[in-house]
């Protein structure tokens, strides 16, 4: 890990503040429309479901990238980032089209094509942001005031996406919400510039980039991780229709919840959480054959558990194996 202007509890106190912040304001938005009645409504659950495709991948470069290179662990290659994009938008894209809550239509319809492009250059912002984020608070030159902003804007500009739409019954701006909370978090971390120099982080000072083995290993494990959760939650989404949205966002946030722990331990003090994560795999797993006659709901919901603890462990797999995997190269 770098060496920082700061301790590991004031690091994770940050990232804590963040993602408390973000949980606040997380549903509100899926709240609202619901008490407005879009609780159903197919744009929603469609942009619910897009995000939740891409949180793998998201996830991927924000977790595991983005640290790795503000920790000097290695660096990922432009090539990478492109294609890893570009998987997101494909993974995207097929989820919806394969939904059951989300209604049918040709494989071109303008509304699967618009959430996965948006969706997947909102992955692609929040890897931009979570590098430059990591970067400023790790150098000191974000406070705990600062980092509330950061888990707030996304949430409050959705919020704002959803009632604009709402005001003026166009649900079709809903689909704006896969995008502009990513470009307002990335415009308002722009007023921290990075002043402080972290020690290693010259432009002289070489480092590896991520070989593409372990790149697409770990993209096509999240990818499946992404595709199987995203069916699972459009079961279960399926099962209560009027209460899809809330549903779809309470398992999103849960997600959140699980993989922003791991990334605040692992940033702060470069511990992962693998071990305990394999731990609670197993059990869920148990858990979910052992309700499956009982309740196919109840499993598919600890099934569901279990695959975003399933993301920690690759995470944490990659993180731990970065160094022996790294291909010596040239920065690109």
């Amino acid at each position: 890990m770098p060496q920082v202007p700061t301790n590991s509890t004031a690091l994770f106190s940050k990232f804590l503040a963040t993602l408390v912040s973000s949980w606040v304001v997380g549903p509100v938005g899926v709240l609202f429309l619901h008490s407005w009645g879009w609780g159903s409504s197919p744009i929603l659950i469609a942009l619910l479901l897009a995000l939740s495709a891409g949180a793998p991948i998201q996830l991927l470069l924000n977790e595991f990238v983005a640290p790795g290179a503000v920790a000097r662990k290695f660096y990922v290659g432009r090539f990478q980032i492109l294609s890893i994009i570009a998987a997101t938008f494909v993974a995207i894209w097929f989820v919806l089209v394969s939904s059951h809550v989300v209604p049918g239509g040709g494989l071109a319809t303008p509304i699967y094509l618009g959430l996965a492009l948006f969706a997947s250059i909102s992955v692609w912002l929040s890897y931009r942001t979570s590098h430059y984020y990591y970067r400023a608070v790790v150098s000191g030159d974000v406070g705990h005031q600062g980092a509330i902003y950061v888990g707030l804007i996304p949430g409050l500009s959705t919020l704002m996406i959803f009632a604009v739409a709402a005001l003026t019954n166009t649900p079709e701006i809903l689909v704006m919400a896969a995008v502009l909370p990513a470009i307002a978090q990335s415009i308002f971390l722009k007023r921290f510039p990075i002043t402080t120099t972290i020690q290693g982080d010259s432009n002289g000072v070489n480092h590896l980039m991520l070989a593409h083995t372990t790149l697409v290993v770990m993209a096509l494990s999240l990818i499946c991780i992404g595709f199987g959760s995203a069916l699972l939650r459009d079961v279960i989404a399926g099962h209560q229709q009027d209460y899809a949205a809330l549903i779809l966002v309470s398992l999103n946030l849960f997600g959140t919840l699980v993989n922003s722990i791991s990334r605040a331990a692992y940033i702060s003090s470069g511990q992962s959480l693998g071990s305990m994560s394999g731990i609670a795999v197993a059990i869920l797993l148990l858990c979910a054959a052992l309700s499956f006659d009982f309740s196919k709901e109840i499993s598919a919901f600890l099934l569901l558990f279990a695959l975003q603890f399933l993301i920690v462990i690759i995470l944490a797999i990659g993180r731990a194996n970065a160094h022996a995997l790294n291909l010596p190269t040239d920065r690109q």
